[in-house]
């Protein structure tokens, strides 16, 4: 709630999204179940390190640097928590182009130094994440996925987009309506 609270600077607002995230159905599965951990771990240091590049946004000096920081540190610890996480790299980006308009002085580039270094690091650390996979896995991606665990496995590159596209719209769908929900 503390971020919310920062970057919409509306205590109603910050309140309603709480209650709503709280109490929303959708967000059962992952705490009712163990296999969860690995999204909640993610979400957790994702958050943190959007919090983190916030603050860093609002500091200068030294606190600015331990807070940037701390953004790779969340970084990498949200990718090695769930790998999905990678896309991670684009919130500092989308938050300077975004958030950050709302706190720039008039003067200031559209990405700042500040910004431009985070990103730098990011990008490095998302190298050395992968490293780290490859030497330990011995792959980039899942060896040995099965069909059971992926349907989409055996299929052509333009359908799987368009079926990732139509799970998205039915995801965003149910967190509009989230009427029939399954475990599966």
């Amino acid at each position: 709630m503390a971020l919310i609270l920062a970057l919409t600077r509306s205590l109603v607002g910050t309140v309603i999204a709480g209650t709503v995230f709280a109490v929303h159905p959708l967000h059962t599965e992952a705490v009712a179940n163990i296999v969860g951990r690995a999204e909640l771990m993610s979400a957790l240091f994702g958050l943190s390190m959007l919090y983190a590049y916030h603050l860093a946004a609002q500091k200068s000096g030294r606190p600015r640097w331990l807070l940037s920081g701390l953004v790779l540190v969340a970084y990498f610890l949200a990718m090695i928590s769930k790998e999905n996480a990678i896309t991670l790299l684009a919130v500092p980006v989308l938050y300077e182009l975004l958030v950050y308009p709302g706190f720039r002085k008039s003067r200031e580039p559209l990405v700042p130094l500040r910004g431009v270094v985070t990103i730098v690091g990011l990008i490095a650390v998302t190298a050395a994440y992968l490293v780290i996979r490859m030497r330990i896995l011995g792959t980039f991606t899942v060896p040995n996925i099965q069909y059971i665990d992926n349907p989409m496995i055996g299929l052509s590159v333009p359908l799987r987009l368009a079926s990732a596209m139509c799970v998205f719209g039915q995801y965003m769908l149910l967190s509009l309506v989230p009427l029939n929900l399954s475990c599966d």
